[in-house]
């Protein structure tokens, strides 16, 4: 399986910014990838994005900071998310059931296409075309085109509907589309196509939610776009760590 990875910085940068991180609180700081990324079959590394086609036919695409393992025999064709989003398009095989699992659960598909994220302790499913079978912590549900849902250690959870389309230019275009999500879990979509640590405290952003359509490629451009809507602060702390906090009252 191939690997994009993006060159790592200088020794001295690095060093600058693991003192930092070092030096805050743990609260204040997003973690960027687990350690199951460094060892996935493909990844993608921070602001980057990969189109690959599988064994089977299937083509899967990737943001910043996804992970996946692959795991293709005569019986099943499983994809593990460990972190970021994919787009997948599945080819159609009626003897080996098509399989996404994440932490949260699992997701069964023949033939469709949709995207599949994990942020936090959560897994999003939004379906572009056909539908897919959930499974997560006891719960069932067969999720079709348009609609979405989330998975967590509570079960599966339903969420307002999406637009396929909608979701296919935003992958071509490289943006981030958010519907009445927490700024936290924005902040954490962003992170990782942004060049450096972002910090926050996600307890004190908790009451701010967002809608906004914004540009991946430009997190820079995406923080000053929620600072002009919202009552937060992006600070540039050093080129490589940027603090975002509320505004005094």
């Amino acid at each position: 399986m191939s690997s994009i990875t993006r060159k790592p910085a200088r020794f001295p940068v690095k060093a600058l910014v693991l003192v930092l991180v070092l030096l805050l609180p743990a609260s204040l700081v997003l973690p960027r990838a687990p350690v199951a990324y460094w060892f996935a079959d493909i990844r993608t590394g921070t602001g980057q994005w990969h189109t690959q086609q599988l064994p089977d036919g299937s083509r899967i695409s990737l943001n910043g900071l996804s992970a996946v393992d692959v795991d293709f025999d005569s019986h099943s064709r499983t994809l593990r998310l460990f972190s970021g989003e994919i787009l997948v398009e599945v080819a159609k095989d009626v003897q080996r059931p098509f399989l996404v699992v994440t932490d949260e659960g699992s997701i069964k598909a023949l033939g469709t296409r949709f995207t599949v994220e994990r942020f936090g302790s959560s897994t999003r499913l939004a379906m572009i075309e056909s539908s897919t079978q959930v499974i997560s912590a006891g719960d069932r549900l067969d999720v079709h085109n348009g609609q979405q849902v989330i998975m967590d250690t509570d079960g599966i959870h339903p969420l307002d509907d999406v637009d396929g389309v909608g979701i296919e230019q935003a992958w071509e275009h490289h943006k981030l589309v958010v519907r009445r999500l927490p700024l936290a879990q924005v902040l954490e979509r962003l992170n990782r196509f942004h060049g450096g640590w972002m910090m926050y405290d996600a307890t004190t952003l908790a009451d701010l939610e967002v809608t906004a359509v914004l540009p991946a490629d430009d997190s820079e451009r995406a923080l000053r776009l929620l600072a002009r809507s919202l009552p937060i602060k992006v600070e540039k702390i050093t080129p490589w760590v940027t603090r975002i906090t509320l505004k005094n009252p």
